[in-house]
């Protein structure tokens, strides 16, 4: 395990400020970053005296923290305290959008430009948090935003992007806990769609078919879906589709054609395409890396 340092990057997926540029007291890396496809785990690594959040917008992030392993989708976080192991686990990462930073610790009398006795409250507030997944309602997710737009934005205001952080920092302990399945606050309608996928999701299941199941017009249950999960319903279905595709690739010899045939996939050039966008590889070279010894 070692310690990560990351650099300064501005580009179309990964944009990141380091205290380099920023220059805020307590405040480590800040980013925002889109992955349209799958990349690279993120290696075991720890950060000295930092508190790291990640901030899920839409997709699915994986998390190993210590021997623990967790699951964070749109509208959830998840955070790792000073000097605990973390990494995304063995497989690749998924295609995702997170906000993600860090607060530096190493000195309570001086986080966010705080002064002494609010410093120090936040510091304790952090600290004292036993909840590091969490669900956020639309108002913290706003705030984040708010809060990169002011510090990176054309017209940047850091004094105004480190208010918005410091509110969504003291609205934590508010914050409810998320589910594993990312269920909280889940709706009685949302929960028998869920169901319903959990169960057909090898078929082809339209939006029709789900706004039925929830009782909502297809255009109110869209937009619930994605202010409960942060992704559209059809992409919710794809990341359910390729987790029990990486399932049978792993744990069984069954051909790739018969397992793009049975999640309803037309061809298995296209399945093959739609699991390398999710997952990273293709899902011969996904069995050969991944699949039980013969």
């Amino acid at each position: 395990m070692y310690e990560l340092f990351d650099e300064y990057r501005w580009d179309k997926a990964w944009k990141r400020l380091t205290h380099n540029e920023h220059g805020i007291e307590g405040l480590g890396n800040i980013a925002h970053v889109n992955l349209d496809c799958a990349i690279a785990p993120v290696p075991p690594h720890y950060h000295a005296g930092i508190f790291e959040f990640h901030c899920i917008v839409k997709g699915k992030r994986i998390s190993k923290i210590g021997s623990s392993e967790y699951t964070t989708m749109g509208n959830e976080l998840i955070f790792t305290f000073p000097n605990e192991q973390h990494s995304t686990g063995a497989l690749p990462q998924c295609p995702v959008e997170f906000y993600s930073f860090q607060i530096n610790t190493s000195d309570s009398d001086h986080i966010l430009g705080l002064n002494r006795e609010y410093s120090n409250r936040l510091f304790r507030l952090l600290k004292g948090l036993r909840d590091r997944h969490l669900k956020m309602r639309n108002m913290d997710m706003q705030m984040l935003k708010d809060c990169f737009q002011s510090l990176t934005g054309s017209t940047s205001d850091p004094y105004l992007g480190v208010q918005y952080l410091t509110c969504f920092l003291f609205r934590l302990p508010e914050m409810e806990h998320a589910a594993s399945n990312s269920s909280s606050g889940m709706t009685p309608a949302l929960q028998k769609t869920i169901d319903y996928i959990d169960a057909n999701f090898r078929e082809s299941i339209s939006l029709q078919d789900m706004a039925d199941i929830s009782g909502y017009s297809p255009s109110r249950f869209k937009t619930l879906f994605k202010e409960t999960f942060g992704i559209p319903p059809a992409e919710f279905v794809a990341f359910r589709k390729m987790e029990y595709a990486k399932e049978k690739l792993a744990g069984s010899d069954e051909p790739i054609t018969s397992i793009a045939y049975e999640l309803n996939f037309s061809s298995s050039n296209y399945f093959s395409s739609v699991f390398r966008k999710f997952v990273g590889y293709n899902p011969s070279d996904f069995r050969k890396i991944y699949g039980e010894p013969k």
